[in-house]
């Protein structure tokens, strides 16, 4: 540093102290006397047009603007020559890559969650608008030019390269990084080029894109139909997550969400910002992402399972429970796990255990009806008596005949024994008395007449006991069919009964074995737990090892052939840190072969020669952390396992106690019907009507 005390352009002197860190360009300092300000000093004097810029920031500086950016406050003078300026001092804020990307986010953010990430998004979106309000282009859009702080709370860097207008002259920024750089801008050199707000939004669209999405890069996937780089996927607008992405090839990396993540609107802005529909529309405005963000954050629903679970009103189900439930990672561990403890033992099993206990054990014999038989009565039924006095007149018709026909055959064979009429003495007698018989018969009563009368009362007698009997008949069969129809109804009924007692033993026998393998596993899970921590305990030199290759972010380093683009594309596939080169570059990523691979690995070698064991320390806490989160994940879902079995336990048991209610009262009915109906047959089978 030529000097240490300069003057700002008011001629107030500014005496700088310590150094905080060197760039390219620049050197940063503290001010003497001002905690809330830092230096920027150039190495070398910055030239005209650089000049008449860091002038233009100057004139416009505001308490409001410095509240969202590290806005050139005063410009800085040593001997009458422009050699930088101050700005505010931003303390305990990290650049944005360490907030979206899920290994960094562990460390440097441990409580934040989704509502977290979409509050940054959204002060993102109004510091942009912010710079875009005073007639500034941001230009150079990046991972490393925006800071969150712990509250969510945003500020833009390097203000100084910001895109400017001076005069009707435009002063562009001549700066960029290709992974932010919009499609029609890909390939084109910097210098000299004129941007606009449009162009920003591209960039503001990536980092809203980045935080709601677990640090993907909306072009960052896989080429179906070869190899394909980020840049040339951004350039052919290969929306990964959007409707065109099957129609484009484009297959997302594993464990990723669907663009379903956001609510329908917001989806429409993520299509205008990255798909081929932009040139109708025009990307949406900071003023587009902050009205979308701002309704989003008031629609968040709270997970019931997981507390540290936010997401959006319109969807269904937690997003984050349905990742990690099909093997996806933990995207967030926060201290709402219960910092570094893990319990779980009978107390905490108790407490989701008493579903289980209050599901209703069903009764599963069937109702039994007794119904007595009805007395004798005195008289027969209507139809047996009709039966019983039809058949009595049968029975004298009959006999009347039969009598007749006997008489008839009695006096013929009397007739056939008499002595004739040539007989003297009694015999005399006898003859006049046959001759007037004879004679008075013929006379009133002939032989055909006689016979017809017989027939008649034979006739009439048979006719009426077949009327009599046809009734007794009649009256029987439409009892027996009662009776059957009594007794088919009431076996019907039984059937379903014992089938739905059937299927309820079943389905309850197999839900509460579940049950038990899930209290079984609940109860292991503690025991578990502890001898993990023993383990770790007695390899603390591998876990310290894990710890700070899981420290070392591939963001930060510099590795051999691998740019800002390849290291997006490795993000997006979970790849983040030494530790995952070590445990997960055998996956396939797109656009990295052998060599690619080979230089991560010897980076991560590298890094792992770095490390040095302390004995003296314990298990490292954010291994510890990971381990808790990984447990509790486990428990959260065996005790939604166990509400949810309970739940069904309790609902089959509502189901069959109302179907067999049901068929109860029905059965009822069925088995008093069916007795009466037996005894009714019964009784008509047993009247005398003879």
């Amino acid at each position: 540093m030529a000097a240490s005390k300069f003057v700002d352009q008011n001629n107030q002197p500014v005496t700088l102290g310590r150094e905080l860190g060197r760039g390219g360009e620049a050197v940063v300092y503290e001010v003497a006397g001002r905690s809330d300000l830092v230096a920027k000093i150039y190495h070398s004097a910055p030239g005209v047009v650089y000049q008449t810029k860091l002038r233009a920031l100057v004139s416009v500086s505001s308490a409001d603007l410095l509240r969202f950016a590290a806005w050139p406050a005063a410009l800085l003078y040593d001997n009458q020559l422009l050699r930088g300026f101050t700005m505010p001092r931003i303390s305990g804020f990290r650049e944005i890559h360490a907030l979206y990307g899920v290994a960094h986010r562990r460390r440097e953010f441990p409580s934040a969650d989704w509502q977290f990430l979409v509050h940054a998004a959204l002060n993102c979106a109004v510091s942009v608008g912010a710079v875009h309000q005073r007639g500034f282009v941001i230009g150079d859009v990046n991972q490393k030019n925006v800071l969150v702080s712990p509250q969510a709370t945003v500020r833009l860097l390097d203000c100084d390269s910001f895109q400017v207008s001076v005069g009707g002259k435009v002063l562009p920024c001549e700066v960029g990084v290709l992974e932010y750089t919009p499609p029609e801008l890909q390939g084109r050199s910097f210098a000299g080029l004129v941007r606009t707000p449009n162009h920003d939004g591209f960039g503001l669209a990536i980092h809203v894109f980045q935080l709601l999405f677990m640090g993907r890069h909306p072009y960052a996937g896989k080429f179906l139909a070869g190899e394909k780089s980020l840049s040339d996927a951004i350039r052919e607008q290969r929306f990964v997550y959007g409707r065109m992405a099957k129609q484009y090839q484009m297959q997302a990396p594993p464990n990723s969400l669907t663009l379903n993540l956001v609510p329908d609107s917001m989806q429409g802005l993520f299509e205008r910002a990255f798909g081929p529909q932009l040139a109708a529309k025009g990307r949406p405005t900071a003023a587009d992402w902050q009205h979308e963000l701002s309704q989003l954050l008031n629609r968040l629903s709270a997970c019931r399972r997981e507390r540290s679970h936010k997401f959006s009103s319109h969807l269904k189900a937690c997003p984050w429970c349905a990742s990690e439930d099909q093997g996806g990672p933990l995207f967030f561990i926060t201290m709402h796990v219960g910092g570094l403890k893990f319990v779980c033992g009978p107390v905490e099993l108790s407490q989701v255990w008493a579903d289980v206990d209050k599901a209703p054990i069903l009764k599963l014999q069937p109702p039994t009806t007794t119904v007595a038989a009805p007395p004798a009565p005195t008289s027969p039924p209507p139809a047996a008596l009709l039966g019983r006095r039809r058949l009595r007149l049968a029975q004298g018709t009959t006999g009347a005949g039969v009598a007749t026909l006997l008489g008839w055959f009695f006096l013929a064979v009397r007739a056939a024994s008499w002595p004739s009429g040539e007989s003297s003495g009694s015999n005399a007698v006898g003859t006049s008395w046959h001759a007037a018989f004879d004679a008075g018969f013929a006379s009133e009563l002939s032989w055909l007449t006689y016979a017809l009368l017989v027939v008649v009362l034979l006739g009439a007698g048979a006719w009426i006991r077949e009327e009599a009997l046809g009734a007794w008949r009649e009256e029987t069969h439409r009892r027996r069919g009662t009776f059957r129809r009594a007794r088919d109804v009431a076996e019907a009924l039984l059937r379903q009964w014992n089938e739905t007692t059937d299927q309820y033993a079943l389905e309850s026998s197999e839900l509460r074995k579940k049950l038990e393998r899930l209290r079984s596993d609940y109860l292991a899970l503690q025991p578990a737990f502890d001898e993990e921590m023993r383990r770790l305990g007695q390899e603390k030199e591998k876990a310290q090892l894990r710890d700070f290759l899981d420290a070392q972010y591939i963001e930060n380093a510099q590795i051999s052939k691998i740019g800002p683009g390849r290291k997006a594309t490795l993000r997006g596939f979970g790849i983040e840190t030494a530790l995952d080169i070590v445990e997960r570059l055998g996956m396939d990523i797109p656009g990295f072969g052998a060599g690619l691979k080979s230089e991560l690995s010897a980076w991560a070698r590298q890094v792992s020669a770095k490390f040095r064991f302390d004995p003296r320390k314990g298990i490292p806490e954010a291994e510890r952390r990971l381990r808790v989160a990984e447990y509790r994940r486990r428990q959260i879902q065996m005790e939604t396992g166990i509400k949810s079995l309970a739940h069904g336990l309790r609902e089959l048991s509502i189901k069959s106690e109302r179907r067999l209610t049901e068929l109860a009262v029905h059965l009822e009915g069925a088995q008093k019907r069916l007795a009466i109906s037996k005894a009714d047959l019964s009784l008509i089978r047993h009247s005398h009507i003879g």
